[in-house]
């Protein structure tokens, strides 16, 4: 149950089949098929079954699209989770499409306390580090479940959000407000753990400074991940992520925006914003530098998440609703369909 995430929202589920593909997933064969990997935006988590935005890019008897976001996941991820998809279970596509820009981002400072980097040689070393680490949180418990960890580690991530929210699977009667009271806490222990006060972008070196390493690691990492889908015959096509920074507070069923974070302090929403728009662009920069196609999904969604109604669109500051989903596909829809005929 999600009642109270956003307008409109009642109960949703979120199924896979054994090979970890989101379900709704397209059995008959067609033309052209595309894989699209990334975090919980591409997973389109708390959006029912049937308006999660890939799901509806499937035409039949045409397109074939393919759902293998994981919530957490990152450029690393997909890169192994493809080969994972690809290599060992036999799949082949004519498109994969990533969008991992935020995650990327996220990932890069978390393995820097073990002295590793989001880079694909090594990286699932520093992952598995990481995870150990966590050992006495009872997490790894339910990674032991799952299948083995160097041979997913895209949804290792899996693992990891189901901790997080495990416990609002224990009262199916009390899960909605279960749901809200988790994103409410996790607002409020935002706020209250940067107790700094907030701090202006100008002033916080170290998010300028980190998109130069930003967009190194992730050219890298998408060289290495487009020579794979080139061998393979397939094309790369890496979309931004939108965000909904620049709507006012009174368009959401309830404001769940988490700004961005500089050290210990918090930036406001409008320089998130701000941040975010730099963080698009070096992603986007990254991937042409690596040959792959580009699509600026985030500069097409901001009139609507960042609007007057940009709450109609987003729960917080990155999740889509069920309208916001059935947008982001109407925009994706031209973007797949020239991709197919101009191949």
């Amino acid at each position: 149950m999600i009642r109270g995430l956003y307008e409109g929202a009642d109960r949703v589920v979120l199924r896979s089949n054994e090979h970890g593909l989101i379900k709704p997933v397209p059995e008959a064969e067609v033309e052209f098929k595309v894989l699209f990997v990334g975090g919980s935006t591409t997973e389109a988590r708390y959006v029912p079954e049937n308006d999660r935005w890939v799901a509806l890019l499937n035409l039949p008897g045409q397109i074939a699209t393919f759902n293998a976001g994981v919530s957490g996941g990152n450029t690393a991820d997909a890169y192994f989770n493809y080969l994972f998809l690809t290599e060992e279970q036999g799949f082949e596509f004519d498109l994969v499409v990533l969008t991992t820009q935020l995650n990327d981002w996220s990932w890069m400072f978390a393995l820097r306390s073990y002295d590793g980097s989001l880079l694909v040689d090594g990286y699932r070393e520093y992952l598995k580090a990481w995870y150990l680490d966590r050992r006495d949180t009872g997490f790894v418990v339910t990674l032991r479940r799952q299948v083995r960890l160097v041979e997913a580690a895209a949804r290792a991530a899996t693992a990891l959000d189901q901790s997080v929210f495990s416990w609002l699977l224990s009262d199916a009667d009390s899960m909605e407000s279960r749901v809200m009271i988790a994103y409410r806490e996790n607002r409020q222990n935002s706020f209250g753990a940067h107790e700094g006060g907030s701090v202006s972008l100008a002033r916080c070196d170290i998010l300028q400074q980190n998109l130069a390493e930003y967009e190194q690691v992730t050219t890298s990492n998408l060289l290495a991940f487009g020579d794979k889908v080139k061998a393979a015959g397939a094309q790369l096509l890496v979309m931004s992520e939108a965000h909904s920074y620049g709507a006012p507070e009174e368009s959401f069923h309830e404001d769940l925006r988490i700004p961005r974070r500089c050290a210990g302090n918090l930036l406001s929403n409008e320089d998130s914003m701000v941040f975010l728009d730099k963080l698009s662009q070096s992603y986007l920069d990254a991937a042409s530098k690596a040959g792959a196609w580009i699509y600026d999904l985030a500069a097409d969604m901001e009139p609507l998440t960042s609007g007057p109604d940009g709450g109609r669109y987003m729960y917080d500051e990155v999740h889509y609703t069920a309208d916001g989903s059935r947008q982001v596909a109407q925009l994706v829809a031209p973007v797949i369909r020239r991709i197919w005929t101009e191949r």
